[in-house]
């Protein structure tokens, strides 16, 4: 039995010859100033490929798909001892209009994991803030 923790329980998964885990946590905000703004946290299993090729090849099919994309910053950095690379974007959404993206994708053992704070572009300051605020107090377990 492999053992799966959430939140909320633990769970011990019979009969599994392996888990893939592509947890996607999915936070809607409004800080105290009253900025709304999204924290998705999302996980992959990492591949043979560098961060950084993950990183400019996803850039590349949101530079192709997405209307309206701007690449605002990219840069390596670390966070709670996490080196990774933080992206600042914007571009339009069909539905919610423009949008601004921070994200900060990592590996974490086995996992590529991004954290992405996504507001529209209006609370682009304020979203910005809280981002490097979070990042900042990243402590990763283990």
């Amino acid at each position: 039995m492999i053992p799966y923790y959430c939140n909320e329980a633990m769970l011990l998964l019979p009969n599994v010859r392996n888990v893939v885990d592509c947890t996607r946590h999915s936070l809607e905000i409004e800080t105290e100033e009253g900025t709304k703004l999204d924290l998705v946290i999302a996980r992959i299993p990492v591949t043979n490929e560098s961060l950084r090729d993950v990183v400019e090849r996803g850039l590349a099919d949101q530079e192709r798909s997405l209307k309206g994309f701007m690449l605002l910053g990219k840069a390596e950095g670390e966070y709670g001892g996490l080196f990774g690379i933080e992206v600042r974007m914007r571009f339009i959404d069909k539905d919610r209009g423009p949008l601004y993206h921070h994200v900060f994708h990592t590996v974490i053992e086995r996992d590529r994991v991004g954290f992405f704070g996504i507001s529209r572009v209006v609370h682009q300051q304020s979203c910005e803030a809280w981002m490097v605020s979070m990042l900042s107090n990243l402590k990763p377990r283990g």
